[in-house]
């Protein structure tokens, strides 16, 4: 039985206003939340002038974990995730090989990282263009059974081993699971547009950074998402799509769910900061999927937050040997690998560049980092939220103190960040996941391994 925590006089969100109370902690869940509680048998900490937010669940990380370890594994990923406020994570059914396509070989996966995880986390499945050739829907089925989160699918990929849906695929799954509830999680570009790009742009030698962004061009997106949105609409599909990265996607996602379109979307926090013009800044980390984009982009992805037109803000954390697959000799943007580890950041840039500069509100950020990930995923209310009754997973932030992005300092393996020398005026004092402190600042990762497996919840 785990000792009661007490949490002293922090400032939390409540109903879209700032208010300073105290969070009561009982065997791992959240007992009670008012001003001045008194529980003589609790640990007592101090949360004055902090703020205290739900435990983030990034909806879309890449742990590779088996297949991939020499770029990250769960327990580097997962201490990664506690140390940056993350106490879930929604880890791609692409994330390791062999991919997650049957029941089989997710259960294989759940019997090598059941006990490597310091986070709880969710697990999707992928499917591919093989498996909708093969017509093996009963395998998905299946695995949305056994509780996956839902089905990751690709229109466009550089992944070798990965076939990508074209829209005749798209016709005949979408067909076969039509009123079903299961959740596509879609990454959208239109690979014909990109592939001929690519490879005009080899066959002329144009390799400096920019060049992937201008050979993936907007447009691509845009193709996508539309062609899915109008098949989600015939045939009553959920959609998430991770990584939107502009403004006609989101317009396109937004009138989708004006016509009743079961869809929610993601983007990631290098689309908030970076664009196109950083490309030659940043170099071989500038390689991303889609890639970085015009400008006005930023402005408007921000704005979307605010609006509820971007439901969920992740890391997209995607990490990669350094030396030998982001930067290594006779490197460039075509052969090197495209991704960038950012799960101990996501938390600390929302609040320092979205609530500090007033781009967006506290309730904004609760709600992208956390409430509607737990929804779209099945596993609310037990998380994403300061609630009686739910998981107590906990984030004190300091507002007062400074957190800036080195790579020695890194928990990743990856040991990398497109973020390398900014500063974040916070810091996260403490994380404490299902009513235990997990990390502290001064300390580091405390106590052992105990991240659950959270199946989903509902449909």
């Amino acid at each position: 039985m785990s000792e009661n925590l007490l949490i002293k006089n922090g400032f939390i969100d409540f109903e879209s206003n700032i208010i300073q109370t105290d969070i009561l902690i009982s065997s791992g869940k959240i007992e009670k939340i008012a001003p001045n509680i008194v529980d003589i048998n609790a640990k007592i900490i101090d949360a004055t002038d902090k703020y205290l937010l739900p435990g983030v669940i990034d909806s879309h990380v890449f742990f590779n974990d088996p297949g991939y370890t020499h770029r990250e594994d769960f327990t580097t990923g997962s201490k990664a995730a506690i140390k940056g406020g993350v106490t879930t994570v929604v880890d791609m059914g692409s994330a390791n090989v062999p991919y997650i396509k049957n029941i089989d070989l997710l259960n294989a996966k759940f019997d090598i990282i059941k006990n490597k995880s310091y986070c709880d986390y969710v697990l999707a499945a992928l499917v591919t263009a093989d498996e909708v050739d093969k017509r093996q829907f009963k395998d998905i089925s299946l695995l949305m059974d056994s509780g996956a989160c839902g089905i990751e699918l690709y229109t466009s990929t550089t992944v070798s081993g990965i076939k990508h849906l074209d829209n005749g695929h798209l016709y005949e799954l979408f067909n076969q699971f039509k009123n079903s509830g299961y959740i596509f999680i879609i990454h959208s570009e239109d690979f014909f547009i990109c592939d001929y790009n690519i490879r005009k742009f080899k066959m002329k030698n144009k390799n400096f950074p920019k060049a992937w962004s201008e050979a993936r061009p907007e447009i691509a997106e845009e193709i996508a998402v539309s062609t899915i949105m109008r098949l989600a609409k015939e045939f009553d599909i959920r959609i998430h799509f991770n990584d939107i990265s502009c403004e006609k996607s989101v317009k396109i996602i937004s009138e989708a769910k004006k016509n009743n379109v079961d869809v929610t979307c993601s983007t990631a926090l290098h689309y908030l900061e970076f664009c196109d013009e950083d490309c030659d800044r940043l170099g071989n980390l500038s390689k991303l999927i889609p890639p970085l984009r015009k400008k006005h982009n930023n402005i408007f992805l921000w704005q979307s937050i605010v609006k509820g037109d971007i439901d969920i803000v992740s890391s997209s954390h995607n990490p990669f040997e350094y030396r030998t697959e982001k930067q290594f000799e006779g490197s460039n943007i075509w052969n090197i690998y495209a991704g960038t580890p950012e799960l101990e950041h996501t938390l600390l840039y929302l609040f320092s560049e979205g609530f500090l500069k007033h781009r967006i509100s506290l309730n904004n950020l609760n709600r992208v980092l956390s409430e509607n990930p737990a929804k779209r995923f099945g596993i609310s209310p037990k998380k994403g939220l300061l609630r009686k009754g739910s998981d107590a997973d906990i984030i004190i932030l300091n507002p007062k103190k400074k957190h800036v992005v080195e790579k020695s300092k890194l928990t990743s393996k990856a040991g990398f960040s497109i973020f390398e020398g900014m500063t974040f005026n916070c810091a996260i004092e403490n994380t404490i996941l299902n009513g235990k402190i997990v990390y502290d600042i001064n300390k580091g990762i405390l106590g052992e391994i105990s991240g659950n497996y959270i199946k989903r919840q509902y449909i």
